[in-house]
């Protein structure tokens, strides 16, 4: 087993916790923008976008920062790591796939905001 030094450690650790802290982030939005509908109000495109957004940045915190190198096979040597190779190929699908629809719900925000 490596050795790892208190960088390591430490690295991988305040990483999961801004991912949770993003989590935390977009749930607050999603449920903001859901209890809104709720009440019956008008939702617009924008907010519904925005919600969006929020349900594919919480899986992609979830999957990249909070999941991390738990998902690595210990091969790999990093810290905490436990998955095997088939956990690290399906973190890395969810990763490009959720952070690819953050990237187009981005860049459907800034379209519907400049023609509205």
């Amino acid at each position: 087993m490596k050795n790892y030094d208190t960088h390591e450690k430490n690295s991988i650790i305040l990483m999961k916790i801004g991912g949770l802290m993003s989590m935390t982030a977009s749930y607050l939005i999603m449920r903001d923008i859901y209890n809104r509908h709720k009440r019956g109000e008008r939702v617009k495109l924008t907010s519904r976008i925005v919600y969006e957004l929020s349900l594919a940045n919480f899986w992609a915190s979830f999957f990249d920062p909070v999941l991390s190198t738990w998902m690595a096979p210990p091969e790999s040597e990093a810290f905490m790591a436990t998955g095997t190779v088939t956990t690290c190929n399906v973190q890395g699908f969810f990763d490009n796939f959720l952070y690819g629809t953050s990237v187009c719900m981005n860049a459907l925000l800034a379209v519907t905001c400049e023609f509205p």
